[in-house]
């Protein structure tokens, strides 16, 4: 599947089947409303050129699952979570920035994740689950990590973050970690 365009349901689920290419520099808009309706890619997605195609999502009460690989071949532009139950990133992550504004289950990045942008990560939801690596580092743009979670912040052994700016958790949840964090000179600050 090759895409430009937006895709608007009343609470339904958005599916697709097979490979994602994002394409003309265009910021699209996948929502599914305030109900339901889940948003799945259960094959890759990737942008045509890199960080170039910018994707916004909006789930509601349902879930958004990334099942293979984001931005393995061609890295993906800014990608931002307006809602949505849970998230799950099963594969590789690749993209310009991560950002979710709210979240009411588990946001987990289960494969790599290379963000190219300052904005890097930042997730807002009850409870975070990390069980790879983050890398801010490597583009050396002053990448941040923000963890906004009402619940547990898991971050699993060997899910280790090199990061070009600094990591801040500052939600109410709780935090239980195996991983190293490593800045450039760039505070690290856990608020619970």
């Amino acid at each position: 599947v090759q895409t430009a365009g937006d895709i608007t349901t009343t609470s339904d689920a958005i599916t697709f089947t097979t490979d994602v290419t994002l394409t003309d520099g265009e910021s699209l808009a996948i929502d599914t409303g305030a109900g339901g309706g889940s948003i799945i890619f259960s094959a890759s997605l990737d942008g045509t050129t890199d960080f170039a195609e910018d994707l916004q999502l909006t789930a509601g009460t349902g879930s958004i699952d990334f099942d293979l690989a984001v931005g393995g071949t061609t890295d993906l532009g800014a990608i931002s979570v307006v809602s949505a139950l849970d998230v799950t990133a099963a594969a590789g992550f690749n993209a310009d920035s991560f950002a979710q504004d709210a979240g009411t289950g588990d946001t987990q990045f289960d494969g790599a994740v290379l963000l190219e942008a300052a904005g890097g990560l930042a997730v807002t939801t009850s409870t975070v689950t990390i069980n790879s690596t983050i890398d801010t580092l490597t583009s050396g743009n002053g990448g941040s990590v923000t963890v906004t979670n009402a619940g547990l912040l898991d971050i699993a052994s060997g899910a280790d973050m090199e990061l070009d700016g600094a990591f801040l958790q500052d939600g109410a949840g709780l935090v239980q970690t195996a991983g190293d964090i490593t800045t450039t000179s760039d505070a690290i600050t856990f608020t619970t």
